[in-house]
């Protein structure tokens, strides 16, 4: 099952950004619809159920949160990314030659 869920994502930040994406697209699509849901009962005196406006704003919140979760996910992963170009170990010190390094690690007090 592990292994069929890292295939699927390949430890990639693609599901992130798709998850970013389809939240910021839902969100946008609310957006407009509650606008012009309003403009319907401003201008044209339409008579709107409490359902609609209900279901419009449940969709608001859903894509908002699913935009925050991508873009918090996609931070994570690029935190992750990060850790996995760093070394396993530092040199502190050398022993028996000359260090390379014009800029030695200090040592820690």
């Amino acid at each position: 099952m592990q292994l069929n869920f890292d295939i699927l994502t390949g430890f990639s930040l693609w599901p992130l950004q798709v998850m970013t994406m389809l939240g910021a697209i839902t969100f946008c699509a609310s957006v407009m619809s509650l606008g012009l849901l309003l403009v319907a009962v401003v201008i044209f005196k339409i008579q709107v159920s409490f359902m609609t406006v209900l279901i419009l704003s449940l969709v608001l919140v859903t894509g908002g949160l699913w935009t925050c979760l991508g873009v918090v996910g996609e931070y994570v992963g690029r935190i992750y990314h990060e850790v996995l170009q760093r070394p396993n170990y530092l040199i502190k010190r050398v022993v028996d030659g000359e260090s390379e390094d014009p800029m030695p690690l200090r040592e820690a007090k």
